[in-house]
Parts: C-alpha cells; sequence; structure tokens
C-alpha cells in the first residue's frame, strides 16, 4: 500500500479575546479548504498546527468541524520563549524523516516565517502567493500570479518531493459551518521547557499602523476617487490615524500615481480580511469588490446612493465625506463595544 503523505496545515491565531482565547484568522479555514480537496484528490491526511498560547475559542472549533482533518496539533509555549525558537521546534519533525510531505501556510507576515524555516532546513520547494493546487497524475499543479497579478503561472512539481505552498488570503474562500459541536480531536504540546534557542526575544516594538501590510490589518480604510475628487484626502488620512488603521485605495489612484502598488486592493492589487474595512468615496467595482468580500464588517462612505459598493456594506453613509467622518467613527464605536459586551 503507497504512504500517505501528511498535509500540515499552519493555523494562524487571530490574537488574544482578552478572556484567554484565540479565534483563527479566515486564512486558516482557506488553507484547510484546499486541503480537504487535495486529501480527496491524493492519499493523504490532514494535521492541523496551531502555534498559540491561548486555547482556541469554541466558535473556531466550531468552524474546525466542518473540515476533514485527521487531528491537530496545538503547541503553546512559555512567554519567555522567543516565537523563532517556537516555529523551528515545531517543523524541525516535519524535516526530519526522509519521506515527502506538504505544509499548507497563509501568505501572512507569520506564514512566511515558518514557510522560510521549513524550506532552510531542508531540500523543500516553496512556491510562494499560491491561487490553487491540484494532484494529478503523481505531481502537483501550483498556480501561482505573476507579473504583479497580471498573468498566472502554473507550476508542476512531482509528488515525491516535500513542499511548503503559501496561499493567497482571499483566493480560496471557505463555506461557514452552522454546525454546534465543536472539534474535539486536538494534541496538546507544550514547548516552554524546552531547550531555548541562541535567540532572546526581548520585548515587543509597536509598529507604525499607517505602514501595516494590507493583508495583516484589523481595520482598513480604503480611499477611492471620490476622496480626490472632494479634496479631502487629508481629512480621510488623519480620519484613519485617529482609528488606528492603516490604508488601501483602488486601482485608479495607484495608476494616477497618488498611491505604491502595494495599496492597492481589489483583483490586480491585494485582497484582505480585515475585521472592519471602511470605504470611502469607492463606486465599488467587481475588480474592487472581489479583494473585499472576505472582510467581516463593511462600512460604505459615498455621494452616490446608488453605487455598487452599498449592495455589499453592512452599514453604509450617504453624503458630502467631511460631515460623515464623525458619523463614521461613532458607528466603529458601537461596533467595538458590541464586541466586548
Amino acid at each position: 500500500m503507497t504512504q500517505k503523505i501528511p498535509i500540515f496545515c499552519f493555523l494562524e491565531s487571530d490574537g488574544c479575546s482578552g478572556i484567554g482565547v484565540v479565534d483563527l484568522k479566515d486564512i486558516s479555514y482557506e488553507v484547510l479548504t484546499e486541503a480537504d480537496k487535495l486529501k480527496q484528490q491524493m492519499n493523504g491526511f490532514v494535521v492541523g498546527i496551531i502555534i498559540s498560547d491561548n486555547n482556541v475559542s469554541q466558535s473556531s472549533l466550531r468552524q474546525l468541524s466542518a473540515f476533514s482533518l485527521d487531528c491537530v496539533h496545538h503547541y503553546k509555549y512559555g512567554g519567555d520563549i522567543c516565537l523563532m525558537d517556537v516555529h523551528g521546534l515545531v517543523v524541525k519533525p516535519l524535516t526530519d524523516g526522509k519521506n515527502p510531505f506538504m505544509a499548507l501556510v497563509g501568505a501572512t507576515i507569520t506564514g512566511r516565517s515558518i514557510a522560510n524555516d521549513i524550506a532552510s532546513r531542508s531540500n523543500v520547494v516553496f512556491l510562494s502567493n499560491s491561487l490553487e493546487i491540484n494532484w494529478k497524475n503523481a505531481y502537483f499543479e501550483v498556480t501561482r500570479p505573476i507579473v504583479n497579478g497580471q498573468v498566472y503561472s502554473k507550476y508542476k512539481v512531482a509528488s515525491d518531493r516535500s513542499l511548503v505552498i503559501s496561499i493567497k488570503a482571499g483566493a480560496i474562500g471557505y463555506l461557514k459551518t452552522d454546525k454546534k459541536t465543536a472539534y474535539g480531536n486536538i494534541k496538546e504540546f507544550d514547548l516552554s521547557a524546552e531547550r531555548r534557542g541562541k535567540a532572546t526575544e526581548k520585548g515587543l516594538i509597536k509598529g507604525d499602523h499607517r505602514k501595516i501590510d494590507l493583508t495583516e490589518a484589523d481595520v482598513v480604510v480604503g480611499i477611492g476617487t471620490g476622496v480626490i475628487e472632494s479634496g479631502c484626502l487629508e481629512d480621510v488620512l488623519t480620519f484613519a490615524d485617529n482609528i488606528k488603521a492603516t490604508y488601501g485605495c483602488t486601482r485608479p489612484l495607484v495608476d494616477a500615481g497618488v498611491f505604491p502598488l502595494s495599496r492597492q486592493i481589489g483583483i490586480t492589487g491585494k485582497a484582505i480580511s480585515p475585521r472592519t474595512y471602511i470605504a470611502i468615496g469607492i463606486s465599488g467595482t467587481e475588480h474592487h469588490v472581489k479583494g473585499i468580500l472576505n472582510s467581516r464588517n463593511i462600512v460604505a462612505v459615498n455621494m452616490d446612493r446608488d453605487a455598487p459598493i452599498f449592495k455589499i456594506a453592512d452599514v453604509g453613509f450617504v453624503g458630502d465625506i467631511r460631515r460623515l467622518m464623525p458619523c463614521v467613527k461613532q458607528s466603529l464605536d458601537t461596533m467595538r463595544r458590541n464586541v466586548d459586551a
């Protein structure tokens, strides 16, 4: 009988709620969606890997029950251990064996760190920002965007090679479950007693919220041509600063040289999944909307009450942008209070 190929899925936690539990990021479920498909296509089994010092929330465990996970490994670590060492302790067993494996991560800062750690320890193929993976006739076919997303390239890798793949957020999507039963096959591992590495974590330095990568941000303010036409760009950027949000934009503003490509949201830009996305002066073309569909809450501000963006918005404001900014901030404060309650 052919040996089963393990598919290790690194599932990212979304911070701590303040009551000792964490939620899993949406990208984790996208990774599992692709793993489920691969498991059906090939002779494999799926292992979820969570690295967190807190327990996983019940809502996330219910969502995990929707996937064909064979088991979940939950690695906990002490507060004084460097996260670099944690990644090393977790991935080392994966690379010690001679048998091939696949590791799936999100194309995020944490995911890239884990993928690089695995790839640097052995002769492993690493394909980043992938959109789709299929197994056909003993080969993996991986589709990736190139040339700033203008062209898609397909890579073919023999299945007897170990493979690490990062999946672009928002590229696959996932189905939200209505199951009431929480996933229970979780194996706990304590890394706090493991031998420390050479690196020592002295503390965390808080970065500039304006420069956070769009795929990592909790709150994103989207800036459209309506902002430029109204002459209130500085007002909107000040608003973003006041609510500690990073900012993105639509393609016309990149084409006009107002913002760099790294700030573009949409099909040829970045697909984002923040807790809250605030679209200001954005009409809502299909090109842009496909990049924001995984946002948990969408707030839209536009002069045109018939703008397509309002069809997908959870909260909409019609009128002058400057006058509406205080109303938007008040609504966001209400959202936060409802979440914390």
